[in-house]
This record gives C-alpha cells, sequence and structure tokens, in this order.
C-alpha cells in the first residue's frame, strides 16, 4: 500500500512553501542582521543563559519529579500538556506587543517526559487564538540557549522564579477539580 497521491501533492506543496518562506527570509537582510545580532548577543552571554536555562530545568524537575510533582502528574496524567509562558515573539524574533494577528510564542510543559514544548500561536480568520505551529521540544540546557531567544529565556527565568510561576498549575488543577463540584 502506498501513500496516495493527493497526500503526496499537498506534501509537496508544504515543502515548496516552506521553501519559499526560507528564501525569503534569507534574501531579508534586514532580518538577516537581526539575527546576527540575536546570535552574538547569546554568544556574548552564553554563560549566563546556560545558568537561567538551568534555573528552569531546576523548576521543571520540583514539579516532574518531587512527591508532590509525582502526585500531581498521576492525577492529570503524565501526557498532559500545561501553558507554563509566552511572550511576543514569533519566528524566534521579538514583535510589536499585543500584535494585531496575535502572533505570540507559547511554552507548555508537555508529554510523558515533561518537555518544554515551545509553539507559535496566533488569531486565525475568526479570530480566535489557535496554534500555527510546534516549533520544538526542549530537553537540555544547550539545546534551550541554542534555540530560545534570550530574552525568552530570561523572561521565563524570571516568571519561573516569581509567585505567578505555579498559576497555570493551580489553573490546571482548578480545572480538574471542577469537574468534581456540583451547583448546590
Amino acid at each position: 500500500m502506498a501513500v496516495p497521491s493527493n497526500v503526496v501533492d499537498r506534501i509537496n506543496r508544504l515543502e515548496q512553501e516552506r521553501k519559499r518562506v526560507e528564501t525569503r527570509k534569507k534574501a531579508d537582510s534586514a532580518e538577516q542582521t537581526r539575527r546576527m545580532a540575536v546570535a552574538a548577543d547569546r554568544n556574548a552571554r552564553r554563560q549566563l543563559l546556560m545558568e537561567l536555562a538551568k534555573d528552569i530545568l531546576d523548576w521543571r524537575d520540583v514539579l516532574v519529579k518531587s512527591r508532590d510533582g509525582e502526585r500531581l502528574w498521576s492525577l492529570i496524567g503524565a501526557g498532559t500538556r500545561v501553558f507554563v509562558y509566552e511572550d511576543w515573539f514569533w519566528d524566534g524574533l521579538p514583535i510589536q506587543a499585543n500584535h494585531p494577528t496575535g502572533a505570540r510564542t507559547c511554552v507548555f510543559l508537555d508529554g510523558p517526559h515533561h518537555h518544554f514544548l515551545i509553539e507559535e500561536w496566533r488569531n486565525g480568520p475568526d479570530g480566535a487564538l489557535g496554534m500555527h505551529r510546534e516549533v520544538f521540544r526542549l530537553k537540555s540546557q544547550i539545546e534551550m540557549v541554542d534555540h530560545l531567544h534570550p530574552l525568552i529565556i530570561e523572561g521565563l527565568q524570571t516568571h519561573l522564579s516569581g509567585p505567578e510561576a505555579w498559576q497555570t498549575v493551580l489553573d490546571e488543577l482548578d480545572r480538574r477539580l471542577a469537574r468534581y463540584v456540583t451547583a448546590p
């Protein structure tokens, strides 16, 4: 049995569109200059970014590996995706806050291995916010520093070191608890 031709056609079209977008990006000298500045910043502050990434992964380990964390995941399901953070970035670069398309980068704790899942979200044709694409899953400090914009790492670490770090976990638990609460 082979993959149907209409599926292969769409795969081919998607490859062509992605190549077209990549070619356009490479031809955009202003964007290339911005990306080179980000790479230079990343290299200049690599040690600090590695320390911040370690803090982020330490927070995840508390949530995943502690006794209470193990209880949490056994109750909500090891594969549950929990929202952690979002910021105004698109395609790895900062964008204007409150961008008209609603574009943003979102960070989730996802799956049975609890990787940090990075996704790009934006408003659809109906105006509702929806996932545009999965960007990557981060499993280590090195991946985090190599793939995330330094400002996202700083923002995520600041968020996770503050009191609001646990709010999304509380929200997830409250959603689960609401299933058991009945109105009087």
